[in-house]
């Protein structure tokens, strides 16, 4: 049963802590332990007390144990605070809204809370602030203990002229007030703040069927929904139940099970919620175990989706690609088009052939704005192409990397370069879009290429690829130059986390292609990996063969298929181990100065010096706008899921402890490669 049912609105503890007392704390707080939450919460910051793995990050305890931050040891009044409620601790931290400002309402029907109850304790209260529950507001005094129940809206408005100040704890526990004085005593004689056991802990069967019954009562009353899609939800429903439960019987509270669970959750949502979402809506019961059901397997609390300012921009600006009514255009072969609206695909067989679309004009009977603006449609879905003589790419660079190693950061600044030429991201379907590179051609037997894929079609076409998506780093197109204005030559760079997996293929491909090879530490290379895998935002496949599970995230090794029972920490660290040693063993094929190794700590610590040393291996050229960006602190990756922290793999330490100690010897040789590197 959820805390939450066995709670009233909001309720003060018959306890009350010294203002003085509190003040005091706050003066302890260094400024720099406060974090404000730019994208989620206005006119809020965060000094984060207690946490997953201790540091400053807002994860469920669904991802980790719990522990005290370093603030919360510093300061012993906090820690007597969590002692003397007698709760296990899932979360804890101060809350600080500035004058004038105010909160959203704090309120969410997640699994998370479903589990769990927020405790607020005013440490900094002036007047003209109003707490408020359900509209009604709260008479919070300070050094009061109020329990508040998480399913009803909830906000602070701070309406006065100084800043308001809460600590905020939270728990599947009822705080205790018997005892709590005595308790607080003993707290001042802590030398530790004793938090929970770690359990990977989901729904049983019994609570599903309860939240399930409410959605199936939403569907059956709502007159609106047709009976095909009111019987194919109520099928889903039952049989997600089903799964669920013959999950549960296998896995239990076991992150073994993470891909098993996650997988019903999809189909609930692809079965049950999509198709009925209206209906689940308009009843709030309903809605709540829809939404309980749906973040079951969140990790964190989700945070909007940001947009990629240069990305952003571009979407501003953008146009359809233009059509040079005397130039050649042919449809790209190896593209299938049946899907292709009827017109568009009558539209596309003028072009088996190369041929100007002024010709191609005249032979279709369509008058000519249509036709431009058909073609203009077949470009940009990249089934209709401009021929073109594609220029040579004189010694491009590849980054070889494990996935979330740091490519994109490094990537994303070594565009700035003058005269570099790249295709804007990475360039998966550009290497899949061709059939012999795709692993469905060899039955997902892995991302691996070796020389002998690297055929003369296929080169060719994979450099076709890359040439009609060129572009400079002002993000001007190579395709929107005048015939005399392209270069002949380029010089070009390019990062794909798969590329780890063919180094060998692109450097037949390239005879005098340059590598990078930047390495990241498995403990924080792997935790980051794990982050992906659960925020399901790096899909590679979904239903492959022999993969019991519905999706596959990151690259592919040779290999994965003796990874079907294992957990997602085991998949990770094998991709991590899979992308380095490949990587390592076709760059040591090849000459010594036809790569360069890096880690990714000396590149986020001495970014100018390792930038200007990529320069003079790969012989580029260098200006002040390239120097301007490299003479302080590189800037965030858009490909970043939470803020960045030396230590925020401890989030994730427990699980790491189970494969770390099998790649010690990958580390070692990896150290011995980066020796002697400055």
């Amino acid at each position: 049963m959820s805390l939450a049912s066995r709670m009233t609105i909001a309720a003060p503890l018959p306890v009350r802590l010294k203002a003085e007392d509190l003040s005091a704390v706050l003066n302890k707080v260094p400024n720099e332990a406060w974090m404000r939450h730019k994208h989620t919460e206005s006119g809020m910051e965060s000094a984060i007390l207690v946490s997953v793995g201790g540091t400053r990050n807002r994860d469920f305890p669904l991802s980790g144990p719990v522990m005290e931050t370093p603030l919360m040891a510093d300061i012993p009044l906090l820690r007597r605070i969590a002692y003397a409620l007698d709760i296990q601790l899932s979360r804890c931290r101060l809350l600080r809204i500035k004058a004038g400002e105010h909160t959203p309402p704090l309120t969410d029907d997640s699994y998370y809370w479903y589990r769990h109850a927020p405790i607020y304790i005013p440490m900094s209260l002036p007047k003209q602030v109003n707490v408020v529950c359900a509209e009604q507001h709260l008479p919070m005094q300070q050094g009061e203990i109020w329990h508040l129940d998480p399913q009803l809206p909830h906000w602070i408005e701070n309406n006065a002229a100084e800043e308001a100040v809460f600590m905020v704890l939270e728990s599947g526990e009822q705080p205790q007030a018997e005892g709590f004085i005595q308790r607080f005593k003993q707290g001042a004689h802590l030398l530790l703040l004793a938090q929970p056991g770690y359990r990977f802990e989901v729904l049983d069967p019994e609570e599903l069927k309860r939240l399930c019954q409410d959605i199936k009562n939403a569907l059956q009353q709502d007159p609106q929904l047709k009976d095909e899609k009111k019987t194919q939800a109520l099928q889903g429903l039952d049989t997600f139940q089903q799964q669920w439960a013959q999950a549960f019987t296998r896995f239990g509270h076991d992150r073994h099970g993470e891909l098993a669970y996650f997988d019903a959750v999809q189909d609930f949502l692809e079965q049950v919620f999509n198709p009925a979402a209206r209906a689940i809506k308009q009843q709030s019961h309903a809605q709540r175990a829809a939404h309980i059901i749906r973040s079951m397997l969140w990790t964190a609390p989700p945070s909007p989706k940001r947009l990629n300012q240069q990305r952003l921009a571009g979407f501003h600006q953008r146009r359809l690609p233009a059509v040079h009514w005397h130039r050649l255009y042919q449809r790209v072969e190896h593209l299938n088009s049946t899907l292709l609206p009827t017109q568009q695909q009558r539209l596309l067989r003028c072009f088996d052939a190369p041929i100007t679309a002024a010709a191609a004009h005249a032979q279709c009977a369509q008058n000519t704005e249509n036709f431009i603006k058909g073609m203009q449609q077949l470009i940009e879905r990249k089934r209709l192409q401009e021929v073109m003589s594609s220029p040579r790419f004189e010694r491009p660079v590849f980054i070889l990397s494990a996935p979330r190693a740091g490519s994109t950061l490094l990537f994303e600044n070594l565009c700035h370069f003058p005269k570099l030429w790249s295709v804007g991201g990475e360039s998966h379907e550009l290497f899949e879009t061709i059939p012999a590179l795709h692993p469905q051609t060899k039955d997902y037997a892995s991302n691996r290429l070796l020389a002998e894929d690297a055929q003369a079609d296929v080169a060719a076409q994979l450099i076709e690829n890359f040439s009609h998506r060129l572009q400079d780093r002002d993000a001007h197109h190579y395709l929107g130059l005048s015939n005399e204005s392209r270069p002949a030559a380029v010089r070009f760079l390019e990062k794909t986390p798969k590329n780890a997996l063919r180094a060998a293929f692109l450097k037949a491909v390239f005879p005098d292609a340059l590598f990078i090879f930047l390495y990241r530490d498995p403990k924080e290379n792997i935790s980051s990996m794990l982050e992906g895998w659960r925020s399901r935002r790096f899909l590679a496949y979904r239903h492959m063969p022999d993969w019991p599970h519905k999706e596959w995230h990151f690259l592919l090794p040779p290999g994965w298929q003796q990874f079907t029972n294992a957990s997602l920490v085991e998949i990770a660290s094998f991709q991590w181990q899979a992308a380095n040693e490949y990587a390592l063993r076709d760059l040591q094929a090849m000459p010594r100065s036809d790569w360069l190794a890096m880690s990714y700590r000396t590149l986020v610590e001495r970014p100018q010096d390792s930038i200007q040393r990529i320069r003079d291996f790969a012989g580029w050229e260098w200006d002040e706008r390239i120097a301007e960006r490299v003479s302080q602190s590189l800037p965030v990756s858009h490909m970043t899921l939470s803020e960045p922290c030396t230590e925020k793999w401890r989030r994730h330490e427990h699980e790491l402890r189970v494969v770390l100690p099998g790649l010690v010897d990958l580390e070692a040789q990896v150290a011995e490669v980066l020796k002697g590197q400055w």
